[in-house]
């Protein structure tokens, strides 16, 4: 059953993804230039994240960017186990955590387009304050 929050082992299945995706984008020729950020997307920027605990700029800037992506994402969308957020909810978290899990230069730009899509798409409420 897929149902509910997941196990242990789920949980060390889901840490060592960072890993296996690198190895596996690495093989792709035309993808290998970006097997570092898929290795590093869940690095922290205050040095808390994994696998390697990296901080700051010396986690990939690409990893830096899709970790904002990723995180939103994960937040936006329903799961086995939990709800989906609501935009201004998540909006509001990467505002939160900008400097400690996000880069905040990128959180920034990131929260300033995803307040344009809000308004353009009607939305969110509140999303770019």
């Amino acid at each position: 059953d897929r149902h509910g929050r997941p196990r242990v082992r789920d949980w060390e299945h889901l840490h060592a993804h960072p890993a296996m995706g690198k190895q596996l984008i690495a093989r792709v020729p035309a993808l290998a230039g970006i097997a570092g950020a898929v290795g590093d997307h869940h690095e922290k920027f205050d040095g808390t994240g994994y696998p390697a605990g990296k901080r700051g700029e010396g986690i990939d800037l690409l990893a830096r960017i899709l970790t904002l992506a990723d995180v939103y994402d994960a937040l936006v969308s329903a799961r086995a186990y939990k709800e989906g957020w609501a935009p201004e909810d998540a909006i509001a978290h990467i505002r939160a955590e900008a400097g400690t899990h996000f880069d905040p230069a990128i959180a920034e730009v990131f929260l300033g387009m995803l307040g344009g899509v809000c308004q353009a798409e009607g939305r969110c409420r509140d999303a770019a304050a």
